[in-house]
């Protein structure tokens, strides 16, 4: 089945706007987003259009995705918790990990990204 690989940034200090996971899919099939699933202490955020990049075999998830649960400022120390859940569509089995971060805005040392628009 896919194998989630280590995250971009590693757990621990989280300053960046995004977080990134690289999937190394089994049987080279690509990851089903509809079995695709991923948490942020214990909310799951909707994977729409962008977030998962079957091409890449990886998911792409940044704050702005989490707003809902997020709507207010984020404390220096706030602990996330990222879970991770990923099957492909060869019918394997799933993949799960789990990541633990902290906010630490001495890390913020990225802008935030320019918005996009997508077009259906």
């Amino acid at each position: 089945g896919p194998t989630l690989l280590a995250p971009e940034p590693a757990p621990g200090p989280l300053g960046l706007s995004a977080l990134t996971v690289p999937v190394r899919g089994g049987d080279s099939a690509i990851l089903d987003a509809a079995q695709t699933t991923v948490s942020v202490n214990g909310v799951e955020t909707p994977l729409t259009q962008g977030r998962l990049r079957p091409a890449a075999n990886g998911l792409l998830w940044r704050w702005a995705w989490g707003l809902a649960q997020f709507g207010q400022p984020v404390a220096d120390g706030t602990p996330v918790r990222f879970k991770l859940r990923t099957a492909d569509h060869a019918g394997n089995l799933p993949s799960e990990s789990t990541w633990d971060y902290r906010v630490d805005y001495a890390s913020d040392t990225e802008p935030p990204p320019a918005p996009e628009v997508i077009v259906a």
